[in-house]
C-alpha cells in the first residue's frame, strides 16, 4: 500500500469562481481575469501550506480534493434568520463548479503538476459568520 498525506489549510475571504477567458488585440492575447484575486490568495495559501508541512510538488500521480465553502451571511438577515441557516448548504454565485474549477487552477505548480491529476473531487457551500475556504489534499507524498 501506498502510503498516503494530508495536507490542509484555510483561504480567508470571499470565495469568486473561475472566469471566462478574454481575448484582446485581435484575437491575438487572451488571459483570465482573477476577481477578488481568489486564484492567487489560494495559490498562495497553498505555498505557505506545502513549505510549512515539508511536501514536494506530485509530478504525477492522483490526488483527491475536498473544498468547503463558507459564505458569509448578508449582513440585512435578521439575527434569527442567521442562527437557522448557519451550516446549511448555500445557493448562491459564484457556482460551485467554477469555484471548484478556481481552485483546481490555482494550486497546479503548487501542489500537482496539472490539474487533471485531481482523480476525484468532494465540494460543498454552507453559510457562515465569516467567508472563508477550507481546502483538503489527499495524496501519496
Amino acid at each position: 500500500a501506498v502510503p498516503t498525506y494530508t495536507v490542509s489549510f484555510r483561504v480567508p475571504g470571499q470565495a469568486s469562481g473561475k472566469a471566462r477567458p478574454r481575448v484582446v488585440r485581435g484575437g491575438q492575447l487572451t488571459y483570465t481575469p482573477d476577481p477578488g484575486g481568489f486564484v492567487k490568495r489560494v495559490a498562495e495559501a497553498g505555498v505557505v501550506c506545502r513549505q510549512e508541512l515539508g511536501v514536494t510538488m506530485m509530478e504525477e500521480g492522483a490526488v483527491w480534493m475536498t473544498v468547503l465553502v463558507k459564505r458569509a451571511m448578508p449582513k440585512d438577515w435578521s439575527r434569527a434568520r442567521k442562527e437557522r441557516e448557519r451550516g446549511l448548504y448555500a445557493v448562491r454565485t459564484p457556482d460551485l463548479v467554477n469555484i471548484a474549477a478556481a481552485i483546481c487552477d490555482a494550486l497546479e505548480g503548487v501542489f500537482y503538476s496539472n490539474d487533471n491529476q485531481v482523480a476525484a473531487l468532494s465540494a460543498a457551500q454552507t453559510w457562515a459568520d465569516v467567508a472563508e475556504t477550507e481546502i483538503r489534499l489527499l495524496a501519496p507524498w
